[in-house]
């Protein structure tokens, strides 16, 4: 069995991480399918 303190460091760990990949990983994805799209559809 963990104590509190523990598990909250564990979770905030994980957050922290998953946190990091969506702005690492998804935002970029995202802004550049978006800038793809645009440019695609509107020629700018």
């Amino acid at each position: 069995m963990l104590g509190m303190n523990e598990t909250i460091e564990f979770f905030a760990d994980k957050v922290f991480f998953i946190s990091l990949f969506f702005t690492g990983v998804l935002c970029p994805t995202i802004f550049t399918g978006w800038n793809y799209l645009v440019t695609q559809e509107w020629g700018l």
